[in-house]
């Protein structure tokens, strides 16, 4: 009778090299795996550090109803802000260029510099400053913004490209008001009366010769009013005034005396009579 006590014994070691391997190897795949994922969080940590880093920072300066903003920004330009307006600038002002973004209006007076030009982003246009100090006014609600340059000049841009691939631009000179209309890229430009959009400001009209016609194209833009005439005659009217008031019914009331005309009044219509 033959006895298998030697080949079971080796039978056993052989078994328990193989156990220890897989152990072996175990152990070392958990260990590759922490050491990956490790590394992992460690990286994706530095990366998103750096991100947060590099993403830049903004200050936001915002007023209510019936309240104003006075700006100075570090590079000497002034800015004052109308009511319900915002203006973000990046905390890091003037180290890589000058670009602000506004929304509501303001009034620029800017530190010209050649090699970093002065930039507004406004509602879907851009507004680069030539020298010049001038009136800003994104309406989102019309979908127009529109630019009074009082001295200077200023380039006024679309910021999306149309199907061509071309952009609406423009340059406006000193006195001159310039209006974007988003929807179809158009640009329109008026001379004279370019003060009178900072009416907000000063709290005063001028009108130097316009006509009536003229004249109720700024009221309509200044006060989101619809004006209209009931005779040809009235719309030839010439008018000079300066007005110490911006109150559009003492403006109205002031024009019908001078003019020796009438006008109605219901909401935002307003109909001029003789």
């Amino acid at each position: 009778m033959r006895s298998y006590s030697g080949e079971s014994k080796s039978i056993k070691k052989k078994g328990d090299r193989e156990k220890w391997w897989l152990l072996w190897v175990r152990a070392a795949s958990i260990l590759l795996l922490v050491t990956a994922l490790s590394s992992l969080v460690y990286w994706s940590g530095i990366i998103f550090q750096k991100s947060k880093k590099d993403a830049p920072s903004y200050k936001t300066y915002a007023t209510n109803a019936g309240q104003q903003k006075v700006l100075t920004l570090s590079d000497g330009t002034k800015i004052r802000l109308n009511e319900q307006s915002s203006l973000r600038i990046p905390r890091q002002f003037g180290v890589k260029d000058r670009k602000v973004k506004l929304k509501g209006e303001a009034y620029f007076q800017v530190a010209h510099d050649k090699g970093h030009p002065f930039i507004i982003e406004a509602n879907g246009a851009t507004i680069k400053d030539l020298d010049t100090q001038f009136d800003v006014k994104a309406d989102s609600a019309a979908g127009k913004v529109q630019v009074a340059v009082i001295r200077g000049r200023v380039l006024l841009k679309k910021e999306q490209k149309d199907s061509t691939g071309r952009t609406a631009s423009a340059i406006l000179t000193r006195n001159h008001l310039g209006i974007l209309q988003l929807s179809d890229s158009q640009i329109t430009i008026e001379k004279g009366g370019a003060r009178n959009y900072l009416s907000w400001k000063t709290h005063r009209l001028v009108f130097k010769g316009l006509t009536l016609v003229q004249v109720s194209r700024q009221l309509q833009r200044l006060y989101n009013v619809h004006i209209q005439f009931r005779s040809s005659r009235v719309k030839k009217l010439q008018l000079t005034a300066t007005l110490n008031t911006t109150k559009l019914k003492n403006v109205l009331n002031i024009i019908a005396r001078t003019l020796d005309i009438h006008y109605r009044m219901h909401k935002s219509h307003i109909v001029w009579e003789p």
